[in-house]
């Protein structure tokens, strides 16, 4: 038995179940020729799709990224555009930009070349020296886990850098981490539904420790609280594009100032009915309406000011007999019976304007309002 990394499901390895495959022979270094091979252990969560390694030992390597982006000028013209149309599209121009996981700097010179600045963060020396003598700008040697402050970024993008990580939440929890509110990310991996439809088991390596389908990546970044912006099949289905944002800070402060507000506004309805004189009762008002709209909305005025309707209307024939505020709810069949009150204050959220219509067409001697939103 072992744990998927990405949703924790526990999943069974034995040898005879279908979910684990096992590819005899493969070269024991992804990035660099060698004569010394190893068996990859690999299964397939059921839950949510992650196709990983198990049982492999990390090469000492496996944060460092070496690309061949370079060798073909048709793809580096592809992935200029791409990252074009993404700046233009996110107004990313004279933002603060993060490639994690750069190499040797061949995306930060693309981004040099549309006159984005862009720093890089790699684990690797070589790599490092290498973006230096290029003049490229990087944030240093290192790990986003302790090399980038919080909230220090508008965008960061990641290629093909997640699939070599043991713990894709964790890296992908400090990815939310160093992004500003409402900032934006963009992740490009091997898309696995690509290599699964067309049966390609050549693609997996051992330095490449997940393999992520639409769903897979999906799930995990739903999971660490970003939002999906777009998700793409890019490199004829070989890679899988993948731009997701931060929300902006979640606050209640709107709604606490709506529940203020309002709770504020039917006090100032009821105190304004003073003013008005109609037979002998001042001020006195009843309301139509039992739900939980106008339930939360008069135990809060109640609470607050004293305020409670004279006598309280529904028709719905279950809610009568019950309380608000010590007021017994009446069917509405009842409301022309009683004169002790001039106006009648309909709190029924949608169906404000239907009772509305219902009740001026039989009542003609009282004042009728509506309250709240529909």
């Amino acid at each position: 038995m072992t744990e998927c990394s990405i949703c924790r499901t526990v999943v069974s390895t034995h040898g005879c179940s279908e979910n684990i495959l096992i590819i005899k022979n493969v070269p024991e270094s992804t990035f660099n020729i060698s004569d010394k091979l190893v068996d990859l252990n690999i299964f397939e969560c059921h839950v949510c799709g992650a196709v990983q390694l198990f049982d492999i030992p990390l090469s000492e390597d496996f944060e460092a990224v070496f690309r061949s982006i370079g060798i073909s000028s048709d793809y580096r013209e592809h992935k200029k555009e791409q990252l074009k149309s993404i700046i233009e599209k996110y107004n990313l121009k004279n933002k603060e930009l993060i490639e994690i996981g750069c190499g040797d700097g061949q995306f930060l010179e693309i981004f040099k070349e549309l006159n984005v600045k862009c720093s890089g963060i790699d684990t690797s020396i070589e790599n490092y020296k290498k973006c230096v003598d290029k003049g490229i700008t990087t944030s240093g040697i290192g790990t986003v886990y302790d090399n980038v402050n919080e909230n220090s970024y508008d965008a960061f993008f990641t290629f093909h850098y997640l699939e070599h990580l043991p713990e894709p939440k964790y890296f992908v929890e400090h990815l939310w981490d160093i992004l500003k509110p409402g900032g934006i990310g963009v992740i490009e991996v091997p898309n696995y539904d690509h290599i699964e439809q067309n049966n390609i088991w050549v693609e997996f390596a051992k330095d490449h420790r997940f393999y992520y389908r639409k769903r897979t990546l999906s799930y995990l970044v739903l999971k660490c609280g970003f939002e999906i912006e777009s998700l793409e099949e890019n490199n004829g289905g070989i890679c899988l594009t993948m731009i997701i944002r931060k929300p902006k800070k979640s606050s209640f402060g709107s709604m606490k100032k709506a529940m203020k507000d309002e709770v504020e506004k039917f006090k100032d309805l009821t105190q304004s009915l003073k003013q008005s004189l109609i037979g002998d009762f001042i001020g006195d008002f009843a309301v139509f309406g039992a739900g939980h709209h106008s339930t939360i909305l008069l135990n809060n005025v109640y609470e607050q000011f004293k305020i409670k309707p004279k006598r309280i209307f529904d028709s719905n024939k279950q809610k009568c007999g019950g309380k608000i505020c010590g007021v017994t709810v009446e069917h509405k069949d009842d409301i022309c019976k009683y004169n002790d009150f001039h106006t009648i204050i309909i709190i029924c959220g949608i169906y404000n304007q239907e009772v509305f219509d219902s009740l001026s067409s039989v009542i003609t001697d009282k004042n009728i309002l509506t309250f709240g939103r529909v």
